[in-house]
C-alpha cells in the first residue's frame, strides 16, 4: 500500500508456458516473454527475487526467465522508498 508520497508498488510474476514469445519492453528493458499465456503443468516451486537496494522488479530479469524455463513461477517486486543507485562516472 503506498503510502501517499510513494507510488503504488510494482511487481511480475513470470512461469513455465507453452505460449510462444514475443519482445516486451519492462521499462528501459526489454526481453522475449509470453504476457498473460496459460500456466503449462502444476505444483511449481515458488521463487522470490529482490532487487536490493535500487533497481526494480525487472533488475533481474534473465535469472527470472531462467528460472521459469526450468519449471519455477518467479515473483519479484519493486521495494518502495529505496534509493536509486547511480553509476560512477568513469
Amino acid at each position: 500500500m503506498a503510502n501517499g508520497a510513494e507510488a503504488p508498488p510494482t511487481g511480475g510474476v513470470w512461469y513455465p508456458t507453452d505460449a510462444p514469445e514475443t519482445e516486451q519492453s519492462l521499462g528501459d528493458i526489454a526481453h522475449d516473454v509470453a504476457p498473460l499465456a496459460a500456466v503449462t503443468g502444476r505444483d511449481f516451486p515458488l521463487v522470490v527475487l529482490s532487487h536490493g537496494g535500487g533497481g526494480g522488479y525487472n533488475s533481474h530479469y534473465d535469472t527470472t526467465l531462467a528460472f521459469a524455463h526450468a519449471g519455477f513461477v518467479v515473483a519479484a517486486v519493486s521495494h518502495q522508498g529505496t534509493p536509486t543507485m547511480t553509476r560512477a562516472k568513469s
